[in-house]
């Protein structure tokens, strides 16, 4: 269907319906995603998307990167005009909420480490002080990822884009909260439970197995305990929620991904829950999974650390990045309160 050419002016931004949703429809450059009344779509390129991974906030080198650092990256991405998308989302080539003129980029931590997500004390042991999980909301110290990160990201549709990949080989998140003795593999720990739960609910969590083991020697019969003991100590603090875990990181990269490696992890299911997509540590962009090179379950990823701070910076600014390009159909402009547009997007309004 044509629709005529209109020019609109709501809020600040134009909306155009000078487009022909049936060459959308028809073209193999266009994916369709519906979502209620609105339907989107969102250019197909195969261009490079980042997928960066962080480990925790420190002084070191080599996996640690300071909070002012930290900080000051999330300040560049949003300045350079880049719009964090959730793991799920990057495997399931939906780009559907990325506003036209933003580049898509995939953001995670490894390892549930030290100043990821540090809870306030009640004397000055951030790691083994006692922590009031009584009140509402326990408030964060200032210096850890989660507090930055709800400071500078957007929430979207209800949660901020950014995976924390735990691993049950030491205490979650390096914080006892007061508690001195611990279940298996680290079960019953309170504010264990309380952050997993939170993470759950406002950003998201995926699989970085329970001891952390280096993934090129693990067997597929190894690896498979690792999850399933993973998805059982998770249930442990969570419950049902563990419908939503379903992305999996290598401890220490995958390597040359085996054959029966991927053949079990694909095929992998605890209480009929799958792994959707599985993502390496290489040190290199990938491309968006419509790309024949991409293997949904060897997805390369680029470590970033005080030490590379600056090429990351270089990498990001020079290397040519999938860029949204969005046509959005609802029937009715009031329909989109909840959505981020800009004036790049193109609307077409009074579609059904």
């Amino acid at each position: 269907m044509k629709f005529l050419y209109f020019i609109f002016m709501f809020t600040g931004f134009l909306v155009y319906a000078d487009v022909n949703i049936s060459d959308l429809q028809n073209s193999d450059l266009w994916k369709k995603k519906s979502s209620g009344n609105i339907i989107f779509y969102t250019k197909v390129e195969d261009f490079k998307i980042p997928v960066l991974c962080f480990h925790k906030i420190g002084d070191q080198e080599r996996y640690e990167i300071t909070s002012t650092k930290f900080e000051q990256f999330l300040i560049f991405l949003n300045e350079n005009n880049f719009f964090p998308i959730s793991d799920k989302d990057y495997l399931n080539n939906d780009f559907s909420m990325v506003p036209s003129g933003k580049k898509p980029i995939v953001l995670g931590s490894d390892d549930a480490s030290e100043g990821n997500f540090i809870l306030k004390t009640r004397d000055s042991n951030s790691f083994t002080g006692n922590v009031d999980l009584t009140v509402t909301t326990p408030k964060l110290e200032e210096e850890s990822m989660v507090y930055l990160l709800e400071k500078y990201l957007p929430k979207v549709q209800g949660k901020i884009n950014f995976t924390f990949y735990t691993s049950f080989n030491g205490v979650p998140f390096r914080q006892t909260g007061g508690t001195t003795s611990f279940g298996e593999n680290y079960r019953d720990i309170p504010i264990v439970g309380y952050k997993l739960n939170y993470l759950i609910d406002n950003f998201y969590i995926g699989i970085h197995t329970v001891t952390h083991p280096i993934t090129v020697n693990s067997t597929p019969d190894s690896f498979k305990w690792e999850l399933d003991e993973f998805y059982r100590i998770l249930e442990s603090y969570v419950g049902d929620k563990i419908s939503l875990i379903n992305t999996l990181a290598y401890p220490y990269g995958c390597g040359t991904l085996k054959p029966e490696m991927e053949n079990m992890i694909r095929n992998y299911n605890y209480k009929n829950y799958s792994i959707i997509g599985a993502f390496d540590f290489d040190g290199l962009f990938t491309k968006s999974v419509v790309s024949k090179s991409v293997n949904k379950f060897d997805i390369s990823r680029l470590g970033v650390d005080n030490k590379n701070i600056e090429s990351v910076y270089n990498f990001l600014k020079k290397v040519k990045l999938i860029t949204s390009e969005r046509v959005i159909a609802v029937g009715s402009r009031d329909e989109l309160n909840s959505i981020d547009i800009n004036d790049k997007d193109i609307l077409v309004v009074g579609h059904s």
